[in-house]
């Protein structure tokens, strides 16, 4: 479509979310200094076209692919505007409007061309052009009803995290464990507790095992020994959805995040067919944003690993014994697993900045919580071991990573020399990426037979096994002693196996030979446990639900400390039957709000519950009307008695 002098043009099109999308702009050229009158080149892509739209006073550019001197023109923007934004005081990209008229205007389709030999640079430029195209064009969303907003992007109102919670990927922000030095000094490494000689033996302990600590919480682990992520999805056809859009005010939020991953080396850029999209969600405030992936497709047709999960309530029992305790966690523990071919293929995920793929598990995956409760339960029971033992398997996977380097830098070194490509070589980054997704030494090791020893290992015969009779609940490790020597042993044999095993342990979040730790929102010490006061608070403050949906939630919330909750059943009874009719005009909730009121108060006088001990004497305490049964259990401490937990249960009709 076309227009004369000062008409303006509206195009439309409609993605695949039903979202119409408008652009205006004026049919003439704005000229620059550099171009001295010429037209600005423009870029358009679209998922079911082949051919660039024609724009009025501007030449049609053919996709990059096929006009390597129209790739190198774009990039050439792209640096200059870059290095503008370098140099600007305010590091505002929203204020370079005079520069963003150097640079391409329509809409650029997510393309797997590279923009550039190195990955980074590559990111970059993808920044920075689409920076330009968003500010440029001041795109308006549309919905199908024709009601316009303003960005696209998912309120909380329309996403509740609690649904999502196992399908979608947040994106972290890491950080350098090189930056921080191990301080062990702070409080979770010593306290008024210890004496002198106990403060020096723990700190001799811990410093015997540097290697596997990582010092700041969200550093990326060494991958695990033995361990593998792979994705069954019994040959279903790939799923490849389209990218969605990005907020401007929220797209250098984006790329600080991808870079970092990109940098660390938990992400790659992506050639698969496979493609989930990224969701923004805000947060409760309405200004701070979660970046995800939203895995629900890919998570739908995965075939779930069968294994047993612990309980909560077990793992907070048998602790009556303990005096002193520990709680670990392991550093980013899933990062700590590599991926196979085909694993980095379905967990592609595509943005408006480019389609990347996860060379290490990333969290949100369907089975990603099985693959590493597995490892830890083997590294503190020693079930199997890598085919030829750990020492043989280390061995391996060094010689393997050390290929890799080598090989890596070979390359670089070839794709270097070439310094006027033809448009059917290769570049560095085409290089590295065919490298490690086709013959990279290291990748090799984890898709051969060596790679999972859950598959093709041996039985585990280290001396080290069972450090101690407990399963951890995924990533967080709680164990305890009798004694302060009693636990240090434990601790450092748990270290020592970790170390064999290459699992990593956050130095900064783990609590180390204490008299108290918090374990799973619980606080555990030799008088008892106790529900962790903070989020008791919270609960006891929350407001009436206005939907049956946030009485579920605030029930669910309850269940998970109703050992410490005398009666709940009793009182919650009536808030189970709550109907959504009942939120509705005409409904009656003034018996519901009585026994909301009741659960708020008993929240917040919630007891310390003593450890169970077998060798006392049990006392159980019964109440039962017509709706509910409600019990506690009690045994006798100093002479009186003293809760160990309340149990009930709601009666049904049926």
């Amino acid at each position: 479509m076309e227009s004369s002098g000062t008409e303006e043009q509206a195009s439309e099109s409609v993605d695949s979310a039903g979202v119409t999308i408008k652009t205006n702009e004026s049919a003439e050229p704005v000229p620059t200094d550099d171009s001295k009158g010429e037209a600005d080149s423009a870029v358009t892509a679209d998922a079911g076209s082949e051919e660039a739209a024609v724009v009025p006073g501007r030449s049609r550019v053919r996709e990059a692919e096929d006009s390597i001197s129209e790739l190198t023109q774009l990039l050439d923007n792209a640096r200059r505007l870059s290095a503008e934004l370098e140099t600007d005081e305010n590091d505002d990209v929203r204020s370079c409007s005079a520069a963003m008229d150097k640079v391409l205007r329509d809409e650029i389709e997510v393309s797997d061309v590279c923009l550039a030999d190195d990955p980074e640079e590559d990111l970059r430029l993808r920044f920075v052009a689409a920076i330009t195209l968003c500010e440029d064009e001041a795109i308006t969303m549309i919905s199908a009803t024709g009601e316009e907003a303003a960005e696209f992007e998912s309120s909380t109102n329309e996403i509740d995290l609690a649904d999502y919670a196992h399908e979608l990927v947040f994106l972290p922000d890491l950080t350098d464990s090189a930056l921080t030095v191990l301080d062990y000094a702070s409080k979770n490494v010593v306290c008024t507790a210890h004496t002198e000689s106990q403060r020096a033996k723990l700190v001799e302990m811990l410093k015997k095992q540097e290697g596997i600590r990582i010092a700041s919480g969200n550093a990326l682990p060494p991958p695990a020994y033995g361990a593998i992520c792979d994705i069954d999805v019994q040959g279903h056809t790939p799923i490849k959805q389209r990218a969605r859009r990005v907020p401007l005010k929220h797209l250098k939020k984006l790329y600080e995040l991808l870079k970092g991953l990109l940098k660390a080396g938990l992400i790659a850029f992506s050639k698969s067919p496979w493609a989930s999209p990224i969701v923004i969600v805000l947060k409760k405030n309405g200004v701070d944003i979660r970046l995800c992936i939203d895995y629900k497709m890919v998570n739908a047709i995965t075939v779930l690993m069968e294994y047993a999960m612990p309980l909560v309530d077990d793992l907070l029992t048998e602790l009556e014994s303990y005096l002193w305790f520990c709680w670990l966690d392991a550093a980013s523990g899933f990062w700590a697993v590599m991926m196979t071919r085909r694993a980095r293929e379905i967990s592609a995920f595509v943005c408006a900045l480019g389609h990347f793929e996860w060379l290490r598990m990333p969290f949100g995956l369907k089975n990603a919580p099985v693959i590493y409760q597995r490892i830890i339960d083997n590294a503190l029971w020693g079930y199997v071991q890598p085919w030829g033992g750990w020492a043989a398997h280390t061995e391996r996977v060094r010689r393997a990573e050390a290929a890799s380097v080598i090989q890596r830098s070979q390359q670089a070194e070839t794709t270097n020399q070439l310094t006027q490509p033809s448009p059917s070589s290769t570049s560095k980054f085409e290089a590295d990426h065919r490298a490690s997704a086709e013959s990279d030494p290291l990748q090799d090791l984890v898709n051969g037979p060596d790679g999972d020893m859950f598959t093709n290992g041996e039985p585990d015969e280290s001396a080290l096994t069972p450090v101690f009779k407990r399963r951890s609940f995924v990533d967080d490790i709680c164990f305890g002693g009798a004694t302060f020597d009693e636990c240090l042993d434990t601790l450092s044999r748990l270290l020592a196996r970790f170390a064999e095993c290459r699992i990593s342990i956050s130095f900064t979040k783990s609590i180390f030979v204490q008299p108290a730790v918090d374990f799973l929102s619980h606080e555990i010490s030799s008088s008892g446990i106790r529900a962790n006061p903070a989020k008791m608070a919270a609960i006891a403050e929350l407001p009436f639900p206005k939907s049956k949906k946030g009485m579920q939630a605030f029930l669910g919330a309850l269940n998970y400390y109703n050992r410490f909750i005398q009666n709940m059943v009793v009182y919650g009874a009536v808030l189970y039957q709550l109907k959504d009719d009942d939120f509705g005009q005409g409904g009656d909730l003034t018996a519901a709000k009585v026994a909301f009121a009741e659960l708020k108060k008993r929240v917040a006088d919630t007891p310390i519950l003593r450890h169970f001990d077998a060798a006392r004497e049990v006392h159980v305490m019964l109440f039962a009307n017509e709706w509910a049964l409600s019990s506690m259990l009690l045994q006798p401490h100093e002479e009186k008695l003293h809760p160990v937990r309340f149990c009930g249960r709601v009666l049904k009709e049926n």
